[in-house]
């Protein structure tokens, strides 16, 4: 590939929720290897903007604001740069975006929601495919092939964040815990608070230190968590980037099907996960930690309530027995 060929600006498309955004992630390191000197551009959400920031492939990150007239000055400014390729791989219709792609200027433009949708996109075949690999179809075009193995997030941790939590962990005393994140982005998504409290009660019978953290939402459960057991810690968090610095150094993650399985999936951090009983959008979200195990609800069920307490702690000695740390553990 010539010179000329590398510099080249990019433009890509990334609304939609932060999870999303953290299985977007390795298309920015795709596209830097295929074209190591571009510029690339990347239009997000005030939301999932955090998950990028500190992105050193991505040179410019724009905030797509809902204002009118700030988004008419934005795309005005976006249309004096002589982008080469714009890319949305959002693998469904959205208005929005579509409307962004009309006026977007680009010498080529791919993905579904373009004017000439990508012919990589095939809905059936979706069904059984994870997210990640939907998000990386519409880069064949360009030339890229997918990789074979598991394709990780790549997330970048923050200095201070890296601080805050050190800090955190001195003051508590805490070397090794356990993470578990009882928030979720839909009430279905939620386990019931009672059976996290004898959850934890029977983690802490093994003498395991436990670490709840929790979205702003969810504080009078995390409390009521905290009240109920011993030996556990509640964490505040101050931003997602903070909570990538506690997952990074947990010995597992308990969540149910939220951003932080993907998060846990960057660091491949072991996962157990709850997730509701809808095979087919499990598939596409499935945790890609090389050490995971998933206890879902029944078939057909779009909740993770129904999920006993005693499938959790069941599923927690299976995958206990698959991790190092704790066959080696006195």
């Amino acid at each position: 590939m010539n010179q000329q060929a590398n510099e080249i600006k990019i433009l890509q498309l990334q609304l939609g929720t932060i999870g999303d955004m953290i299985l977007a992630t390795p298309t920015f390191r795709l596209l830097k290897e295929k074209f190591p000197n571009s510029q690339i551009d990347v239009i997000c959400g005030s939301r999932n903007y955090a998950v990028i920031e500190d992105n050193p492939l991505i040179d410019n990150k724009i905030i797509l604001t809902k204002s009118p007239l700030k988004l008419i000055g934005l795309i005005y400014r976006l249309r004096k740069v002589n982008y080469k390729y714009y890319i949305d791989p959002k693998p469904h219709f959205s208005r929005e975006s579509r409307i962004i792609a009309t006026l977007i200027k680009a010498d080529i433009k791919i993905g579904y929601n373009t004017l000439k949708r990508s012919k990589t996109r095939s809905s059936k075949e979706e069904k059984n495919e994870h997210f990640t690999i939907e998000l990386l179809k519409p880069l064949n075009e360009l030339g890229i092939e997918i990789p074979k193995a598991r394709i990780l997030p790549n997330l970048y941790l923050n200095n201070d964040s890296e601080l805050y939590v050190e800090f955190f962990l001195k003051e508590k005393g805490i070397s090794d815990y356990i993470l578990i994140n009882i928030s979720a982005s839909k009430e279905n998504k939620k386990w019931v608070v009672e059976k996290w409290i004898h959850l934890v009660k029977y983690l802490i019978e093994q003498n395991f230190t436990i670490i709840v953290c929790f979205a702003p939402t969810e504080r009078l459960d995390a409390q009521k968590i905290y009240e109920n057991s011993d030996k556990i810690f509640l964490f505040n968090s101050r931003s997602i980037k903070d909570i990538y610095s506690l997952v990074n150094r947990t010995k597992l993650l308990i969540s149910p099907d939220t951003s932080l399985i993907h998060i846990a999936s960057a660091f491949d951090k072991p996962v157990l996960a709850l997730y509701s009983g809808m095979s087919d959008f499990n598939t596409r979200f499935a945790p890609l930690s090389s050490v995971h195990l998933v206890i879902n609800a029944n078939e057909g069920v779009d909740s993770i309530k129904g999920i006993t307490l005693e499938q959790v702690r069941t599923g927690f000695e299976k995958i206990k027995s698959k991790i190092q740390y704790f066959n080696t553990r006195q």
